[in-house]
């Protein structure tokens, strides 16, 4: 039985039980679309957990406020001896004690409501990968 014999009896079986070959077919096509579709589910779920972590902000950064409460029976303070401390740590790249304000803009035909503007040192400005779009950095003898 040669190959062109095979494929003769191939497509004769085929045709002589088409409810079995189309219901074949069938399962096959419902496979791979089940397939496709829990791989998408799997990508949009990863993506959005992805997106739900980068939404909490530089997982880098850490904020430490200061706290009138009683620690270990003293109060704690966070001042300038204190901050030189904590910069003084092995994991620290760099430190800053950081001033907030909260404005209203308003221009001839535009508001800007709750900008809020921080305060920062200038000399660490760049370590935190802030970069001017125009003009130059605060120097020592500014006011």
């Amino acid at each position: 039985m040669n190959n062109r014999d095979m494929v003769a009896l191939s497509l004769k079986n085929l045709l002589r039980r088409k409810t079995r070959t189309v219901l074949a077919i069938l399962g096959v096509l419902i496979g791979i679309c089940a397939i496709i579709v829990m791989l998408s589910i799997g990508f949009g779920l990863q993506k959005s957990f992805r997106d739900s972590l980068e939404g909490f902000g530089n997982m880098h950064l850490i904020t430490i406020y200061g706290n009138p409460d009683a620690v270990g029976g003293k109060k704690a303070k966070l001042d300038d001896i204190t901050l030189a401390d904590i910069g003084k740590m092995q994991s620290v790249e760099a430190i800053t004690p950081t001033v907030s304000i909260s404005l209203t803009f308003i221009d001839e035909k535009l508001i800007a409501r709750d900008v809020t503007v921080l305060g920062v040192k200038p000399e660490i400005f760049s370590t935190f990968g802030h970069a001017l779009k125009e003009g130059r950095n605060l120097q020592v003898g500014d006011k």
